[in-house]
């Protein structure tokens, strides 16, 4: 016989034992065992022995290899006292092993165990284990606390733990006496049955529509499942009220069925007696109306549908708002076709007219047959309309246009151009006017500025500040209001940004450029004394954004004639409008022209100034001189060969005397001549002679006159005639006139009549005056 230890201390061993200690662990009965600490593999189970006493297992890795408990004692053992598992980690490799299976005796019952921190896994590929801990109910004092078999399907079978802590099942059954042994199932609910213990009440799931919830009928004592909510339709409609009976609720969009109605579109009503009573569907539109009594179907007359009314008005109901809120013309079809042959067709078509040029007139809505094979006098312009023909609209040809649009509508136009047909279908349309208004202004004028409002004017304030009056701008049929700008630092602040071809170049900015222009989306310096553009444009937000100009210029009249740049930012293409230009020259402090975009439009610059011409120091000119070849003050070019320039000094002349540019017989080339000088001009002689001389006179001039000699001589001209001398007569004779010839005469023969008109006075002593 071999007999085990009398106390087995064994401390941090890592070994491979068939057994915890020789003689079969059943026959020893040690006084006390602490084993501690260490990694053991175990190949026999421990039986331990009625009477053992003081055993303790502790922070320990055990490997078992045994196909049973782990630690067992017999079923009926007894007086077994103070066994200690604690911090134990247990790998199984048989799917039979368990961690213990201790029974106890009816009397002499064991006493004292503690389980607590042991975990338990079986090994991989070896299958599940049953009941990982199993204690006899008559083991008394025992404690079970933080276990846990991992791959176990029960973890504790046994009596309720005593003492505090550790984790366990919440219906155990065990250590929860008042509890039955229940797993957890998705839903479930604990309830106290009729025990009483605290039991799972396993979750009751419905069909479709259906609904369950906790609850209690009379007589009952324990909640359970109730179906509150199914398919049952609910009872039809009585004549008479009931509570009802049912337990099981009614869908809140449950439906009665009605006992009265028969047909579909059957309406329920209160007759005279009064019971409900079935109305039934009335004809296609129509209306359920009110005579005070009953209801009934009805037809809905429009001047029975009001409007708000203020006083006594003329104009009470919706007919009319439709006779006077909208007009006569299209709506639909009324295509105009060739129909070969110089004719035309015309397709049905709707519309709306009136039975009298009146705009009041009551507005018909109605259809209109096709016409074929309308005919186009050959070389003439038809008109193609709609006209009321006494209540039966139908289609016309008409040679003018005198469609006066209440009674007829235009529908387009045709003109036969010798047997050729040009065909404009353009009707009278009225459907969808707020539309069709709307998208012709955003095609028109997609963003146009508020002329009432006025506005938006720019200016400059400091050093190249931008000033933008108040106003508005409209898109489509709304308007946005634009708050005046002043990008001064000492005015408004505003600031605005610059784009070129290349994308956006500068925020927040306050004064603008005056030294770059865009060269294909890249900024360029401009050369000295070039002018360029800067082009304004404003959002409907109120922004304000500037684009470069796209070249430089040699003059202000040249950037005039810059078209407004064609690569705009997304931003400026749905939402900006151009409103101004500057025109500046290089480094200038202000513009050289302000010009709106509104109201006048942009026009080139006429030049009024020789200087602002571009290119004067070029030299392309192949029919003119430079300037620069000038060598002297008054200098003028000419031509001293073909094609060949040459400056002609100035000739300046003496006092009195003028020379002029000339050109003598034989002459080739203009030069300088004489043309007024000082000689005398000649003397005048008996006769005439044409002169020679290429010499002016001076208009003040005195011809001499070649025949006097002597003072007192006369010019007489004689028989040849020429001008002849005739001396002075001597004293006291007088010229007298001969038959041919004057000569002098001092006792003239006088005869004759002397005849006074008027005696102007008469006096006694000196006669006639």
């Amino acid at each position: 016989t071999t007999y085990g230890p009398d106390q087995l201390f064994a401390y941090d061993n890592i070994l491979a034992l068939t057994e915890w200690w020789d003689g079969g662990s059943t026959n020893a009965t040690p006084d006390a065992v602490d084993i501690s600490g260490g990694y053991y593999s175990i190949a026999t189970k421990l039986t331990i022995p009625n009477a053992a006493n003081n055993i303790r297992f502790a922070s320990l890795f055990i490997v078992s290899t045994i196909a049973d408990a782990l630690f067992s004692s017999a079923a009926e053992s007894a007086s077994i006292e103070d066994l200690t598992f604690t911090a134990l980690q247990v790998r199984f490799h048989s799917a039979s092993g368990t961690f213990c299976n201790l029974g106890s005796a009816a009397i002499n019952n064991n006493s004292g165990l503690f389980i607590d921190g042991v975990y338990g896994f079986v090994a991989s590929g070896v299958g599940a284990g049953g009941t990982f801990i199993t204690v006899d109910t008559q083991y008394l004092n025992v404690h079970v606390g933080d276990i846990f078999g991992k791959d176990f399907t029960t973890q504790y079978s046994g009596p309720a733990s005593s003492g505090y802590g550790g984790s366990h099942v919440l219906l155990d059954g065990v250590m929860h006496t008042d509890s039955v042994a229940d797993g957890v199932t998705a839903g479930s609910i604990i309830i106290g049955n009729d025990t009483p213990k605290w039991d799972e009440l396993v979750i009751s799931v419905p069909g479709a529509n259906v609904l369950n919830t906790l609850g209690i009928t009379n007589g009952e004592t324990v909640p359970s499942w109730k179906t509150v909510l199914d398919g049952t339709n609910p009872a039809v409609v009585a004549a008479t009220a009931s509570a009802g009976t049912s337990l099981v609720f009614s869908h809140r969009d449950h439906v009665h069925a009605l006992g009265i109605g028969t047909t579909r579109g059957d309406l329920l009503a209160w007759n005279s007696t009064p019971v409900a009573s079935r109305i039934g569907i009335g004809s296609a539109q129509t209306y359920l109306r009110s005579d005070g009594t009953d209801p009934a179907w009805s037809t809905i007359p429009a001047d029975e549908v009001l409007l708000p009314l203020l006083g006594s008005p003329t104009y009470t109901h919706v007919e009319q708002m439709n006779t006077l809120f909208h007009s006569t013309g299209w709506f639909s079809g009324g295509t105009i076709t060739d129909a070969g042959s110089a004719t035309v067709n015309v397709a049905v078509g709707t519309g709306a007219m009136r039975a009298s040029d009146s705009t009041v007139a009551q507005l018909l809505f109605f259809d209109w047959s096709s016409a074929s094979g309308q005919a186009i006098t050959a070389n003439s312009i038809r008109y193609v309309g709609v006209e009321y023909n006494a209540g039966s609209p139908q289609v016309v040809i008409r040679a003018t246009d005198n469609f006066d649009a209440t009674t007829a509508f235009l529908l387009g136009t045709v003109v036969n151009e010798s047997g050729t047909l040009h065909i404009q279908n353009a009707p009278w349309k009225i459907g969808d006017h707020a539309s069709a208004m709307i998208q012709r202004s955003r095609g028109t004028s997609p963003i146009a500025r508020d002329k009432v409002v006025g506005g938006l004017i720019f200016s400059e304030s400091g050093t190249r500040n931008v000033v933008v009056s108040a106003g508005a701008l409209w898109h489509g049929l709304t308007s946005f209001t634009v708050s005046a700008m002043d990008t001064n630092p000492g005015g408004a602040a505003d600031t605005f940004t610059t784009y070129s071809a290349g994308g956006q170049e500068a925020t927040g900015v306050a004064a603008w450029p005056n030294t770059q222009y865009d060269s294909s989306g890249a900024l360029t310096n401009m050369d000295n004394n070039r002018w360029a553009n800067l082009w304004w444009y404003l959002e409907l937000d109120a922004e304000l954004v500037m684009v470069y100009g796209t070249n430089q210029y040699t003059s202000a009249a040249k950037a005039g004639e810059e078209a407004a740049p064609s690569t705009l930012p997304n931003r400026l293409q749905v939402h900006g409008v151009l409103a101004a230009r500057f025109i500046f020259q290089k480094s200038a402090g202000t513009a050289e022209n302000i010009l709106s975009a509104f109201d006048t439009p942009f026009s080139v610059l006429g030049v009024t100034d020789h200087g602002n011409l571009g290119g004067l120091g070029d030299d392309d000119h192949t029919i003119y001189t430079l300037k620069s070849t000038l060598t002297a003050q008054g200098s003028i070019y000419l031509a001293s060969g073909a094609s060949t320039p040459a400056e002609l000094a100035i000739s300046a002349p003496a006092a009195n005397v003028r020379n002029v540019l000339g050109v003598d017989n034989g002459e080739a080339t203009a030069a300088w001549k004489t043309a007024l000088d000082g000689t005398n001009p000649a003397a005048t002689a008996a006769t005439a002679s044409p002169g020679t001389s290429l010499v002016f006179a001076h208009r003040d001039h005195v011809h001499p006159i070649g025949v006097g000699t002597t003072r007192g001589d006369l010019l007489v001209w004689n028989s040849t005639p020429v001008a002849s001398r005739l001396a002075l007569g001597a004293a006291g004779t007088v010229l007298i006139g001969g038959a041919t010839d004057p000569s002098w005469s001092g006792s003239p023969a006088l005869s004759g009549t002397l005849t006074v008109d008027t005696i102007n006075e008469f006096t006694a002593d000196e006669g006639v005056e």
